[in-house]
């Protein structure tokens, strides 16, 4: 019987894709000669760049992250880039930056719920709650699992003066992911918050 054939990694979009595989689990070492062998290929330069940059941020090196990313977006816009560079700034508690890469993000790439989401959390952060729910409800309609939409989606409902709300969407990522502890943090809270001392516990 013939040998079975190890992958083609000489394909750009499966060596791209088994890349963002290794950064994604924090295999950080592996992923870097592989983006390097990338690069020798002709990849995408916005792809590449936007790809070392989330490698840089999982590595702690925000500032040599955020001026990839810079340089990169210099060449023109592009959705990946402002997602990852929002991503960055938030990290920098430049929430401000980080809402304007994210807007940027959602308006090259309507269909993408992590930019929508990335523009909630930024929004809240500079206290405009009632602009961020449409775009975490946007997100959660359209990636139901995540359950961290939810919670920032509660956050927002909370500070827009509806807590039951907030409480029925944290109750509804509970029982999507009963063993995270930071939803159950966050539905306590909210209940000692509304002095429903019934539900906190």
């Amino acid at each position: 019987t013939a040998l079975a054939q190890p992958p083609r990694l000489a394909d750009p979009r499966v060596l791209t894709r088994r890349v963002r595989e290794m950064v994604g689990a924090g295999r950080l070492l592996a992923a870097r000669p592989l983006l390097a062998a990338l690069r020798a290929m002709g990849a995408a330069a916005g792809e590449t760049a936007e790809i070392e940059g989330r490698l840089l941020l999982r590595e702690g090196r925000l500032a040599e992250a955020l001026s990839v990313l810079d340089a990169a977006l210099a060449d023109g816009p592009a959705a990946a880039l402002h997602l990852c560079r929002a991503e960055a700034r938030m990290q920098a508690d430049d929430a401000a930056g980080a809402a304007a890469d994210a807007a940027e993000a959602v308006i090259l790439d309507r269909a993408d719920p992590q930019a929508k989401a990335v523009l909630g959390v930024a929004l809240i952060e500079l206290g405009r709650p009632d602009e961020a729910l449409p775009c975490l409800r946007s997100a959660v309609a359209a990636l139901p699992e995540r359950v961290a939409y939810r919670q920032a989606l509660a956050a927002a409902e909370e500070r827009c003066g509806d807590p039951a709300a907030a409480a029925a969407t944290l109750a509804a990522a509970i029982t999507r992911a009963p063993d995270q502890p930071a939803l159950r943090v966050a539905a306590i809270m909210l209940a000692m918050r509304r002095r429903d001392f019934t539900t906190a516990d």
